[in-house]
């Protein structure tokens, strides 16, 4: 229904009985995000006041053990790409590519983040999360404050940025660029560790990494292992 009433709804999942359900005023819905005692969710609902570009969002707060709403939040992003949650904040990127920081106890906007150009979604772990931009950049966030930990421009990058989020392993960020480039970097300074080239071209999505083992599929439909 265009006009809201997406649902969510919490099951035990040993029984798959229904605990809680909570109707929002949003039309769709993203993935949610917990941390704690609360859970966060939010996607777009209908407003007829016109927009250049995005949407309504709105993203709430819900008490993870019963589904009653704490707060709300409304901006004009656009569908949420991801949410991820901290102790303090609530992190989202939408359609129109700003990263945000949203005050986990009051709902308030606490910081917003111009990436500068199209970014797929991100990776949050711990205080910070992960990201790139199509200017060829990945940068490092503090999760709380918004501020720039570091950042990290991929060399001879015209047009060679990642198509989906990096992956963090044991301290380490990896990722692939759409021309094929493979990179580790130190996920806590940004320091260039290796760099690969692989066969792999327009990969729509991280690598998976296994005991030693680096796997990537590309949009052909084959999928490569490096050790």
């Amino acid at each position: 229904d265009v006009h809201g009433r997406a649902k969510l709804f919490a099951l035990d999942a040993q029984t798959g009985k229904e605990i809680w359900a909570f109707e929002s005023d949003n039309y769709i819905l993203q993935t949610p995000a917990i941390h704690g005692d609360m859970l966060h969710l939010g996607g777009n609902f209908y407003d007829p006041r016109p927009i250049d570009e995005g949407g309504h969002t709105r993203i709430y707060a819900l008490n993870l053990a019963d589904g009653s709403p704490l707060w709300d939040y409304e901006s004009e992003d656009g569908f949420p790409k991801r949410l991820y949650a901290t102790q303090e904040t609530v992190v989202f990127v939408a359609y129109q590519d700003f990263m945000n920081g949203v005050d986990a106890q009051t709902g308030e906007l606490r910081w917003r983040f111009d990436t500068g150009n199209w970014t797929p979604s991100f990776l949050g772990a711990g205080e910070a999360v992960y990201f790139s931009s199509a200017n060829t950049q990945v940068f490092a966030v503090d999760a709380n404050t918004g501020e720039t930990l570091w950042q990290f421009d991929i060399p001879e990058g015209t047009f060679n940025y990642l198509l989906d989020v990096p992956v963090l392993r044991d301290g380490k960020l990896y990722f692939l660029t759409q021309q094929g480039d493979f990179f580790a970097l130190d996920a806590a300074t940004g320091e260039l560790l290796w760099q690969s080239k692989t066969e792999v071209s327009a990969a729509r999505m991280g690598p998976a990494i296994e005991n030693g083992w680096v796997v990537i599929g590309d949009i052909e439909g084959k999928v490569y292992g490096y050790k």
